[in-house]
């Protein structure tokens, strides 16, 4: 049995821990990895001034079912973007207790353990930068428990690949607290959607109005939007339930997945869905599967009316209400004309469009019907128009 103590900044290229060996970091000092880290004994960093700098020239890797103690911070600052740290010990997961340094690098969730809070700086924010990617293809990661308006940003990409992803969960019940993406040095952040599951116990929005963009990707998974676990915590938004804005350099791009949005915002003049229009359009937009999902069985009283914005240019992906509590949705804010694949309209529900007159285009199916009516249409003076280029029924 051998001991190695860290008295110091020290570095190592790979660091391999057999069981019986301890690796001890004594104090506030840093210990940096340029390469994979393999822990089958005993990992101890006690100190909260100690530190782990994972900063290799390639992609690497952390494995191993020792024992590990970290009190410290975790850096991501690997050489480049496309590098990756792939995190494969769930007990390296569950140990860490402090804080993140996220500088530049992939950092890759790929085991089937949990790590209980990820916080930069301080446990109220978490900042992904654009010179980062998060990637989630297992287990579970929980975004600042504790996060305040304007701490939660999305700058580099966030990657659903599998796994669950638990963003700002530790706020107030109805506290507001949303995930927002913000473009930092012209790099459009991403939020990419494969599989696995994105909570995120408020709204999905921008940070700055009129300027932020984002490059929204989804093929499956969920994501949930004012989330809620009951009356402890999440809810709705105060500004905006799930909003790409419409901006030039924004992309949206859409074939399959599901977003729910569990309660309305609580703003009689913020929408509640808008996946981008003509300045989007002019980028890259395509919404050709997928589906937004209109409360759950849940959904507060007070936040059953949902809004969105009608955008001529663009298509919607397949709209369906959730059971429970009576629910509408009408297009809001304008008189555009809004063109989704298809509509379900669950008997208790209703889809109204005679606020603003507007004009509802079926462009697609959601591969049985584009129109199922058991609940109730308000048309207006406005029209319901099947315009697709396949069969509908």
């Amino acid at each position: 049995t051998y001991s190695m103590t860290v008295n110091s900044t020290d570095v190592c290229l790979s660091l391999t821990i057999n069981n019986g060996g301890t690796v001890i970091i004594n104090g506030a000092f840093n210990l940096s990895i340029a390469g994979d880290f393999s822990n089958a004994g005993t990992f101890t960093a006690t100190d909260a001034g100690s530190s782990i700098t994972f900063n290799a020239a390639s992609n690497s890797v952390v494995t191993g079912s020792g024992a590990y103690t970290i009190a410290g911070t975790i850096v991501l600052d690997m050489d480049a973007t496309a590098i990756s740290i792939d995190v494969q010990s769930s007990n390296f997961c569950a140990a860490i207790s402090g804080s993140f340094v996220l500088t530049q690098g992939t950092w890759i969730m790929d085991n089937a353990g949990t790590i209980s809070n990820m916080y930069t700086g301080v446990s109220t924010q978490f900042i992904i930068p654009n010179t980062v990617v998060i990637q989630s293809n297992n287990g579970t990661m929980y975004f600042s428990n504790n996060a305040t308006e304007g701490n939660m940003l999305l700058e580099g990409e966030l990657y659903m690949n599998g796994g669950n992803v638990y963003v700002a969960s530790g706020q107030g019940y109805n506290a507001s607290v949303d995930f927002q993406y913000h473009v930092v040095g012209g790099v459009s952040p991403i939020l990419n959607v494969a599989s696995g599951n994105l909570y995120v116990f408020a709204g999905f929005n921008w940070l700055t109005a009129g300027s932020d963009y984002i490059y929204f990707n989804m093929s499956g998974g969920t994501i949930y939007c004012a989330y809620s676990t009951g009356v402890t915590n999440g809810g709705y938004s105060n500004n905006a339930t799930f909003c790409l804005q419409d901006v030039v350099g924004g992309q949206t791009v859409m074939t399959g997945g599901t977003i729910i949005l569990q309660d309305a915002d609580n703003s009689s003049t913020a929408m509640d869905l808008d996946m981008g229009g003509a300045n989007v359009k002019a980028t890259n937009y395509s919404v050709t599967g997928g589906t937004v999902q209109f409360g759950y069985v849940n959904t507060q009283g007070g936040n059953t009316f949902f809004g969105i914005t009608p955008e001529a240019a663009t298509n919607y992906p397949n709209f369906v209400f959730a059971s429970g509590t009576a629910k509408s949705a009408s297009p809001y804010g304008s008189s555009n004309d809004i063109n989704i694949l298809s509509l379900d309209v669950n008997a208790n529900m209703t889809f109204d469009i005679s606020y603003y007159n507007n004009n509802v285009n079926f462009v697609g199916t959601n591969g049985t019907f584009a129109l199922n009516v058991q609940g109730t249409l308000v048309v207006g003076s406005g029209t319901y128009t099947f315009s697709g280029g396949t069969n509908q029924l």
